[in-house]
């Protein structure tokens, strides 16, 4: 074979499998960084939520606080949502349970209920859907057993973690749980941090813990246990008043426990986002959202709430609104809840919208003149009059003094007003009215005088005034 057609042979054959190397080609995974590392948390889904029933029953409500009102006054608006589920889907939660081990809690035997009082939460645990970590504190803190579905770990960790000592440091200690929630905790359950303690620690460092923990998704409780406890701080810093709880004594810790384990255990639906979007008249005002503000993204027409899981009993958000136009309005545009079911399905819950008639009121004026000349009829019903009057220093002189001896000013508005007062009106009881009494009265005075119609004397405040000077 001549040589340059084995050479042309030769590259057909090396073009060829270059070509089938490129095409069996696929790349492969990247190195793992830190975000891929088997302890970093997956992002959580948020996959479209679907209209409709499922696994749970979510039921609720949207009230407005009247059915008619005047514009331009507030608006009570209030939401409430609840859930009813099978036992066979209730809800998961990972726990972890922070316990102050400072040595104040040596005293009044706190240590030692503290200590009964979680054992009898675990014994009201269902491991087979939960799991419970316990994080103790004082100066600082530590992960004595990492979140487990095994109470006999927990019964160890209980026994060795030793007794109290040290001073208190709270934010130290919702940061360690916070750290160990976030990198360990199941994606799908609910994140729940019990916070107990007999003493107070640094605010700002506490504060700053517990609103990242609160950011990224936990429920913190908080127990002030004993008369030491700073209980504002406490509250304030739990997801809300509502999870903070106060034991006077020992003896009713072991209640508190008890009843946050039910609560877990009535976990229903979780991860809920509830939305109110206001109609284009509602204004809404701030300071007025309960338990807490709602966060208003964007345009400011939408109120959001985050709300990590719904128990048994209704949850219950209130605002208020000023309404900007009269007619049969809807103060709220669409209200819905975004939740995740039993079955691991995102679904929503649509609210009714309440309706809320508003009334503008009918406003006339009248040009003084006209009415001092008759010109306007007296009224054939009852009406609120007011005189508006000005009392600047640019009024002195020849204004109110009048002009060539003729009438003083300020006695056309009480003849006006005189003269608006239909015949009907009651007169009361006049006894020290008399035509001498009349006539000792100055002038200026005398169209409001005991003797004048009631509407004069009762609308007209500057009749009453001290004379000008």
């Amino acid at each position: 074979m001549p040589a340059a057609k084995i050479r042309r042979l030769a590259i057909f054959i090396n073009l060829s499998l270059a070509v089938a190397v490129v095409a069996a080609w696929r790349p492969g995974p990247a190195a793992a960084g830190p975000a891929d590392s088997p302890t970093a948390p997956a992002p959580t889904a948020s996959p479209t939520a679907v209209d409709g029933p499922g696994l749970c029953t979510v039921s609720g409500e949207h009230r407005a606080g009247t059915t008619r009102m005047e514009i331009g006054q507030a608006l009570g608006m209030a939401l409430t949502l609840g859930a009813t589920c099978p036992d066979s889907v209730k809800g998961k939660a990972d726990i972890l349970l922070v316990v102050d081990y400072s040595a104040s809690m040596q005293e009044q035997g706190k240590f030692d209920a503290a200590q009964s009082a979680v054992r009898q939460f675990l014994d009201n645990v269902d491991f087979s859907l939960h799991r419970v970590g316990l994080v103790p504190f004082s100066n600082s803190a530590y992960v004595a057993q990492p979140l487990t579905q095994s109470r006999s770990y927990l019964d160890l960790a209980l026994k060795n973690s030793g007794g109290p000592v040290g001073g208190t440091n709270i934010g130290e200690a919702i940061s360690t749980a916070d750290r160990e929630m976030y990198t360990t905790a199941r994606r799908d359950a609910v994140w729940i941090i019990v916070l107990l303690t007999d003493g107070q620690s640094a605010v700002d460092p506490m504060r700053q813990a517990a609103a990242q923990a609160r950011d990224r998704g936990m429920v913190l409780f908080t127990i002030g246990l004993g008369q030491d406890v700073a209980e504002a701080e406490l509250k304030s810093i739990a997801t809300s008043p509502a999870h903070y709880r106060f034991a006077p004594d020992a003896a009713t810790l072991t209640q508190i426990y008890l009843d946050i384990a039910a609560m877990i255990r009535a976990v229903t639906v979780t991860d809920i986002v509830l939305v109110d979007r206001l109609g284009q008249v509602a204004q809404y005002q701030p300071g007025s959202g309960l338990p807490r503000e709602p966060e208003i993204p964007g345009e400011g027409r939408d109120l959001r709430w985050r709300i990590p899981f719904l128990a048994d009993s209704q949850l219950l958000f209130s605002y208020s609104v000023r309404l900007q136009s009269g007619g049969i309005v809807e103060p709220s545009e669409i209200a819905w809840a975004d939740y995740t079911d039993g079955d691991g399905v995102r679904r929503r819950y649509v609210f009714p919208s309440p309706k809320v008639e508003v009334i503008v009121p009918e406003r006339r004026f009248a040009y003084l003149p006209f009415l001092i000349r008759g010109h306007c009829l007296p009224a054939t019903q009852r009406s609120d009059v007011v005189l508006a009057l000005d009392n600047s220093s640019s009024m002195a002189g020849a204004k109110l003094q009048g002009r060539g001896g003729g009438r003083r000013a300020l006695s056309y508005p009480c003849s006006a007003c005189r003269r608006t007062a239909p015949p009907w009106w009651p007169t009361p009881a006049r006894p020290r009215c008399s035509p001498a009494s009349q006539a000792t009265r100055p002038p200026w005075r005398r169209p409001c005088s005991p003797c004048a119609p009631a509407a004069a004397r009762a609308s007209t405040w500057a009749c009453n005034r001290p004379a000008p000077s």
